[in-house]
């Protein structure tokens, strides 16, 4: 046999893995223990990146590394306050860092707490009461929401209208609104169309037994919901990714603003596209959001965060880009 007939069944092999990983959600997830470290975390200014189009601005823009083999993955981003961040991985690894503007952050990497209710580990929202410190996480393939309080008590949920979504494309989006009503965006179209991504809105905390509508959620350009965030005036700023390649991997990425006034019962949800990422330097995989407010008028900071596929060819990346306000 040829050295040239062994490049293609190897080339496909490749491709095969890579579009596996990057299907609505991860096929795989390692069952090792994943080691913590408490330590510098290198972040790399990058300068003015070339990708973002729309009326936003870019105001920053970094990538992340580490030496320990389990960093990656990060599929969900939220605000502690300050400088400080909290993201989750595809591993249920919980990343807390700072994004100062110097080359190294102080951060710790910790598994989020076990429940032996969960199969796999796909963490991929994770929402937070900022004045209790109750932290709410999210796993797709389970279909489970678990509320984490601050001195360490756990309760999990399966919801009854998520027993349905797909195991590997269910829930991928988690809000909590500042009045206690819940948020949850379904990666994988419903049927029986097929058109739209399944949607819930909690009245409460769902850990609770609060009563949900059910709605569907549509986005053009094959855009999947991959994470949401409240924005300061109430609506949602929603960020949406599609595959455009699987090998090279290649990405595409919008940030759409929602007004949640508009969701009921049986009926679509929808909102405006305000921003484009991609080629030539921002087609990563992006897949969290974090909404950091600015000021009295509305304004806040949009933070992203790239999920790597713990692939050699792929980032993790973080970006700001501003947000003037409604007006």
């Amino acid at each position: 046999m040829t050295r040239r007939a062994l490049r293609r069944p190897a080339r496909l092999l490749l491709a095969a893995i890579v579009a596996l990983a990057l299907a609505p959600g991860t096929w795989w997830r390692s069952a090792l223990p994943p080691p913590e470290f408490e330590g510098p975390l290198e972040i790399t200014a990058l300068v003015e990146p070339i990708g973002l189009t729309g009326s936003l601005k870019l105001s920053g823009a970094w990538q992340l590394d580490h030496a320990n083999p389990f960093f990656g993955g990060f599929s969900t981003l939220t605000w502690l306050g300050d400088n400080r961040f909290l993201s989750g991985s595809d591993r249920a690894l919980l990343l807390e860092f700072t994004l100062p503007g110097v080359n190294l952050s102080r951060a710790s990497l910790r598994p989020a707490p076990a429940a032996a209710e969960r199969t796999t580990e796909d963490l991929e929202a994770i929402a937070r009461d900022p004045l209790t410190g109750q932290t709410w996480l999210a796993f797709e393939r389970d279909n489970l929401i678990e509320r984490h309080d601050p001195d360490g008590t756990m309760r999990q949920v399966a919801p009854r209208q998520m027993a349905g979504w797909p195991d590997n494309g269910g829930a991928e989006s988690l809000v909590r609104f500042s009045g206690g009503r819940f948020l949850v965006l379904g990666e994988s179209r419903s049927a029986p169309d097929g058109e739209m991504y399944p949607g819930l809105l909690f009245a409460a905390d769902p850990v609770d037994g609060a009563a949900a509508l059910a709605f569907g959620f549509s986005a053009p350009g094959g855009y999947r919901p991959v994470d949401a965030a409240q924005l300061p005036d109430g609506r949602v700023m929603i960020l949406l990714r599609r595959v455009d390649a699987y090998w090279p991997a290649r990405f595409s990425s919008a940030l759409m603003v929602a007004n949640p006034a508009g969701i009921a019962a049986g009926q679509g949800w929808s909102g405006e596209i305000v921003a484009r990422l991609g080629p030539p330097d921002l087609a990563e995989n992006f897949e969290g959001l974090a909404v950091v407010p600015r000021g009295a008028d509305g304004a806040a900071d949009l933070y992203l965060i790239s999920d790597d596929n713990f692939s050699p060819g792929q980032r993790t990346l973080m970006l700001r880009i501003r947000w003037p306000g409604p007006g």
